[in-house]
């Protein structure tokens, strides 16, 4: 491999702890979507909430869509937006 070239990532699973509060809502949520959108999350990415609030995962699909419209600059591309949230889930 040449100096400086990358390798694509392996698949990577996050976790975040308290899922449901403001710092997931107003910044996490937001940037993971950006990452994504931008292609710098490897294809073997997944996303795990996990809070004391229960949710379904659906249920946390749509908070953290209305995070991306409030926060993340509008409504997100629908397939982009689709391929994201089906890597979403919530413990």
């Amino acid at each position: 491999m040449a100096h400086g070239a990358m390798k694509p990532p392996g698949p990577q699973a996050v976790v975040i702890f308290g899922a449901s509060g403001d710092l997931t809502r107003r910044k996490l949520l937001p940037a993971f979507h950006h990452l994504f959108s931008e292609g710098l999350l490897p294809s073997g990415f997944a996303l795990i909430g996990y809070s004391r609030t229960t949710f379904t995962d659906d249920e946390f699909r749509e908070r953290a869509r209305g995070a991306v419209v409030e926060f993340g600059g509008g409504e997100p591309d629908p397939e982009v937006w689709e391929e994201f949230s089906r890597r979403l889930s919530y413990v």
